[in-house]
């Protein structure tokens, strides 16, 4: 859970569902303010009430799944 002041922009969030994005920013809607970004799972637009940081920077959330996926991913051959 973010801080009250916290800029999630440029950061790599995932919502409750578990879909990750790059947040681009943040949005009032007529039911509350969320967060809005770019899916990273190819389903296009995302957004969060309540997002939680998995990582700082792209590059920090390359590395990560580098880690986590043994470095056997496609953008890697």
């Amino acid at each position: 859970m973010p801080e009250k002041d916290e800029d999630l922009t440029g950061k790599i969030c995932v919502c409750s569902v578990g879909r990750p994005a790059i947040v681009i920013g943040k949005k009032t809607f007529e039911w509350g303010e969320s967060w809005i970004g770019l899916g990273l799972d190819g389903k296009g637009t995302w957004a969060s009430s309540d997002p939680c940081v998995i990582a700082e920077t792209a590059v920090e959330f390359h590395d990560k799944l580098l880690n986590r996926f043994g470095g056997k991913m496609a953008f890697n051959s």
